[in-house]
């Protein structure tokens, strides 16, 4: 089968490189592509709304493999030459894939629909229009809306996306995957994790405990909360906070760090540091601000991985929470009752950290992306 990828997508050396690149949306779509060339031929098609370094605009350019249109100052002829070259690989394709419904792309579902070709939309994020505070964010978001129900398969990363779909659309909530390569690289044995804490005399650890947070720093993501939560925690000298990834609240995560010694901030790390530091850390953390309007259609992707480590997850309640509460600590949005959450993940860390690491990695199974974008492309077919 060939497809054709629609998305905002670089390979994962330049992700350090452009400032406002969506990592979590970028990862996603380099482990989508991956899995599904294994079996279909997939023609990258990724447009780039974000400012990039000439330098890497001049790279990106030269790799062949995939092909890149990049929003310039005449922004409605980019978006047409964009489509232009979507729809000269549509004519050969059997299949369009978008990711979310974003400007450049919109047009891309009609080409789909005059060659009669499949169209498959993963819908990571929406905003529906009663969110929206302006009238053109609300117009926009019922163009969308109008869209979504207009594909013949609706990934929704989300249950809570299915609202937005008709009886027309197929349906498939698949919340994220998770990469074989990620998964194996914490495979220390079944039911072992690696000896970096060591209960001491009367229940005491050797050193502190390492809880982690990466992603992305804005209160949509709860860094705030999560600090708030920690400032009371570190009263108590068994823990230690690490912060990794970049956004608007960079700067206030840095002022904290000097205010609080127990936090740490490690500014926006290459992949492979990541990995590293993955490996380091104890318990691993969602705080996304479940409270507010704009998470109520997504679906934290970072908990896919974080179960896939083995570690102990304490994450706020996303939508469909109740699936994982097996394996999961899960809070409420607010800092107070995050800050207990991880106070009863600490405690129990010595005891507990064994059996959780079996459990957590064989649950994670489910979700490698070799299953999931089987349950793409069995739906494409149906």
């Amino acid at each position: 089968m060939k497809m054709v990828l629609c998305g905002t997508i670089v390979p994962p050396q330049f992700e350090t490189s452009i400032k406002d690149l969506s990592n979590a949306g970028n990862r996603f779509l380099l482990n989508l592509y991956k899995e599904l060339v294994n079996t279909e031929k997939v023609f990258v098609m990724s447009y780039i709304a974000v400012a990039v370094e000439d330098d890497v605009k001049g790279k990106l350019l030269q790799d062949e493999k995939w092909n890149y249109t990049f929003k310039s100052k005449r922004i409605i002829g980019s978006i047409i030459e964009y489509n232009k070259k979507v729809k000269s690989q549509l004519k050969d394709a059997d299949c369009l894939i978008t990711y979310n419904i974003f400007y450049p792309w919109m047009s891309s579902l009609i080409s789909a629909k005059i060659f009669k070709k499949r169209s498959v939309l993963i819908l990571a994020d929406y905003s529906p229009e009663e969110s929206c505070s302006s009238l053109k964010d609300k117009l926009y978001s019922k163009l969308q809306s109008y869209l979504i129900k207009r594909y013949d398969v609706v990934v929704g990363l989300s249950i809570n996306t299915k609202q937005y779909v008709t009886k027309k659309n197929k349906f498939l909530c698949i919340y994220g995957g998770i990469s074989e390569e990620f998964y194996n690289k914490f495979d220390f044995g079944l039911g072992k994790t690696p000896k970096t804490v060591n209960g001491g005399k009367n229940g005491k650890l050797e050193r502190k405990i390492v809880v982690m947070y990466s992603g992305l720093l804005s209160k949509v993501t709860g860094v705030d909360l999560l600090i708030e939560a920690f400032t009371e925690l570190s009263k108590i000298s068994d823990c230690k906070l690490v912060i990794s990834g970049k956004g608007d609240l960079a700067s206030y995560v840095r002022e904290k760090t000097s205010d609080n010694e127990s936090i740490e901030y490690l500014g926006l790390m290459e992949y492979d540091e990541y990995i590293d530091k993955l490996k380091e850390a104890d318990i691993l953390v969602n705080p996304r601000n479940m409270s507010l309007p704009e998470n109520k259609n997504n679906f934290p992707s970072k908990v896919m991985e974080y179960l896939a480590t083995g570690k102990p997850v304490v994450s706020t309640k996303f939508p469909d929470y109740e699936k994982f509460e097996d394996y999961i600590f899960f809070s409420n949005s607010d800092a107070a009752s995050l800050a207990s959450t991880i106070r009863n993940a600490i405690d129990i860390y010595a005891d507990k950290k064994n059996n959780i690491y079996k459990k957590n990695r064989e649950y994670s199974k489910e979700f490698l992306w070799s299953r999931q974008c089987k349950r793409i492309i069995d739906a494409i077919g149906d």
